[in-house]
């Protein structure tokens, strides 16, 4: 008898153990802590190796791809090295449009937006047409602002941006018509206001611009990011930059510190108000910046630059109680900056050195090298140059000799090429003041200077060479055409030839009139000095909303060079009516409008609901600066003035830095500026060939296209899509 089979427990189809999120959370919880860390840290390529193991498990959450993104972004941001971060990139867009990890608005905002600083249009191109069609997981206001910014950086016409803005505004305004939103910033997000001031900046229209910019500081007054008042202080002329950059330090959210340079030489070149550029390094330091040694070089430049620069008038007790007032002044400048632990670099001491040679002031030239060396720096080789163009200045043939030889010495000392910056300050020294000796031309400096280059030429390269030669021959000849000729006949008031030129380097003291002689003005800026000592001890955010300094009082008139930020309307309307008008003219947006709460007390002083109005008072400000500024412009032309650079819309090189140091901090912006403009150019070049009925239009209408890397709609061009 066969023993009886044990009859089977096995199902037929066999459960697999499943676990769920929260248990393979648990189990992977180290690593998914390590990568979360890496993050936290920035160490993008730790947190990138961990990454394919816990987006493969599934444990990562829409915050951690959000944070990933972010740090990625900041990464590029500090470093500017493509290869480092864009394949990460790259990967993180690949695994979304897969789903295999979950989506953030944030993280494609930061994907899109480095995506737009790298220039790679196509990519993010490719991932927002990806984006467009789903929900907020992925798109949202937001999104749209990111999307608006990549399109204008390509050139895209502002109808199309403009219509993006509107798209978004329909599609997240809730049950607001989009009209209102638009009008009101119902439910818009700061980063579409953000993109679309972004366009309206690029493309000339700074009504626009400010219209926008009016609803963010109006709806969200602290919350305002630097970036927006930064585009201003790029774009706009040197006085409506000036009062938006105390905008942003008077809400708490003062602008990079790179920026803060190149205003406060543009008020330098353009005004010469010493007393506004250091109002600018008080509101910047009161609203928690932190000052850079550039910007105690160029106080120095303005405090000293303030002394007559005529010889016959650098003479006399007079003159020598004038002189040491001014170093107190710039001593205790120094001794405020070190306060905050910033200290005078070589060029703080290179600025007295080369305006000790504008002075003619020779103890100020040793001076500035004496304290150079008291405070343990080396002089580099500017500081060398400097030293060759100060003796030049004041006509030393033996100083300006060996200042020279001691430049070559240096050189050769530490082992530097030679550049040709060293040849232009030689040749640009010797025609100034030796020119006007007796005899002139026939001094023998023009040929100690030919000789020196000469002499020098078996350690240059060709190009410099060859350069600092055509320099020479080029104001030797100059030099004989003036010895003949008669002067021209131009008038004092003519600004083309009495104000500096974008191109110059540094503005030239010369030009300056003679203020510091006046002790009731040295006693202003003696306080003004005094009241930025005090903010720099204190270590507090400067109370803006009680303090007196930015006030408008009864000496603040129109004819000033540069305004007060509260100088904003008439002082014949009382702030009563005004207040009541503003109330009446936003009783009905506050209903509809959302925003930060109106009763918080800002860091600088104000309720929300205070610097709204403030803010209301400065756009007006604003406006009127703007349409000043267009009006002059206009008259300029008619006047046929020969104006630098292209005036279209906001731009004015003359006027503003723009091209100069702060087009080198936005040099993205700049090269978009091209491109739109070459988009401008090329649509309507279409445009007139296709009505024209000429051949070939439908070639050109590529080469637009092609620009673009999408479809444009060409108004007047029939059969051609929008975007």
């Amino acid at each position: 008898m066969m023993p009886r089979k044990r009859a089977s427990t096995t199902l037929d189809q066999t459960v697999i153990p499943q676990l769920s999120t929260w248990e393979l959370r648990s189990i992977y919880s180290q690593e998914l802590f390590v990568f979360r860390c890496d993050v936290t840290a920035a160490q993008i390529s730790s947190a990138m190796t961990s990454y394919p193991t816990l987006r493969d498990v599934g444990v990562l959450t829409s915050d951690d791809i959000s944070n990933l993104s972010r740090q990625i972004h900041t990464r590029y941001r500090l470093s500017r090295c493509e290869s480092e971060v864009f394949g990460h990139i790259e990967q993180l867009i690949t695994d979304l449009k897969s789903g295999e990890i979950p989506g953030h608005p944030l993280a494609s905002v930061h994907l899109m937006s480095c995506l737009k600083d790298m220039e790679r249009f196509e990519v993010a191109n490719g991932f927002w047409k990806w984006l467009v069609d789903l929900d907020e997981t992925h798109c949202d206001a937001r999104v749209y602002g990111v999307a608006i910014e990549n399109y204008a950086y390509q050139g895209v016409t502002q109808d199309e941006l403009e219509r993006m803005f509107m798209e978004a505004l329909g599609r997240y305004s809730e049950t607001v018509d989009a009209k209102i939103a638009r009008d009101t910033g119902k439910a818009t997000r700061l980063m579409l206001l953000q993109g679309i001031i972004t366009a309206r900046i690029l493309h000339g229209d700074w009504r626009g611009a400010y219209e926008g910019f009016d609803i963010s500081v109006r709806l969200y007054p602290t919350l305002t990011p630097a970036r927006i008042y930064e585009l201003f202080l790029y774009e706009r002329p040197v006085k409506e930059a000036y009062i938006v950059f105390l905008m942003a330090c008077r809400a708490g959210t003062p602008p990079k510190p790179p920026t803060l340079t190149p205003l406060l030489r543009g008020i330098w070149a353009k005004h010469r108000d010493v007393k506004a550029m250091i109002r600018l390094v008080y509101a910047f330091v009161g609203a928690g910046g932190t000052p850079f040694p550039q910007h105690l070089n160029s106080l120095v430049l303005a405090i000293l630059g303030s002394l007559p620069s005529d010889a016959s008038k650098g003479k006399g007790e007079e003159f020598d109680r004038m002189f040491d007032a001014t170093m107190a002044l710039i001593r205790d400048l120094i001794s405020a900056f070190g306060g905050l632990r910033v200290f005078p670099s070589q060029g703080t001491f290179n600025t007295i050195i080369t305006l000790g040679g504008k002075l003619k002031r020779l103890d100020l030239v040793h001076g500035g090298m004496k304290e150079l060396l008291a405070a343990h720096l080396e002089p580099n080789m500017i500081t060398y140059r400097t030293i060759v163009n100060a003796f030049g200045e004041m006509g030393d043939r033996e100083q300006f000799q060996a200042g020279w030889r001691d430049l070559c010495a240096a050189r050769e000392e530490l082992g530097v090429p030679w550049d040709v910056k060293d040849f232009t300050a030689l040749i640009k020294a010797w025609p100034l003041p030796f020119s006007s000796y007796p005899g002139g031309l026939n001094l023998g400096i023009p040929d100690y200077v030919r000789d020196e280059i000469e002499a020098s030429g078996l350690d240059l390269t060709h190009e410099v060479h060859r350069i600092s030669m055509a320099k020479f021959y080029k104001i030797q000849s100059r030099m004989r055409n003036a010895s003949t000729a008669s002067p021209p006949d131009i008038p004092a008031t003519d600004p083309s030839h009495s104000q500096p030129t974008p191109e110059a380097a540094t503005p030239q003291p010369t030009l300056l009139p003679f203020s510091l002689s006046d002790p009731t003005k040295r006693l202003k800026i003696r306080r003004e000095v005094n009241n930025l000592s005090t903010i720099f001890s204190s270590g507090k955010i400067y109370d803006f909303a009680s303090s007196p300094v930015f006030n408008t009082t009864s000496a603040n008139k129109s004819h000033e060079k540069i305004v007060d930020i509260d100088f904003a309307t008439p002082d014949i309307i009382p702030p009563s009516e005004l207040q009541s008008f503003y109330a009446e003219l936003t009783s009905s947006v506050s209903k509809v409008s959302s925003g930060e709460d109106a009763l918080t007390r800002t860091a600088t002083g104000y309720t929300v609901r205070e610097l709204r109005f403030e803010n209301w008072r400065t756009i007006n400000r604003l406006l009127f600066e703007a349409e000043l500024f267009e009006k002059e412009m206009i008259e300029r032309r008619v006047r046929g003035m020969v104006m630098r650079g292209r005036i279209a819309g906001v731009v004015d090189r003359q006027e503003g830095d723009g091209g100069g140091e702060m087009g080198k901090m936005f040099e993205g912006e700049e090269r978009a500026k091209k491109r739109i403009e070459n988009v401008r150019r090329g649509i309507q070049g279409v445009t007139k060939a296709h009505g024209e009925g000429e051949v070939g239009w439908r070639k050109e209408e590529l080469k637009v296209r092609g620009l673009l890397g999408r479809d444009v709609n060409i108004e007047g061009v029939e059969g051609v899509q929008g975007v």
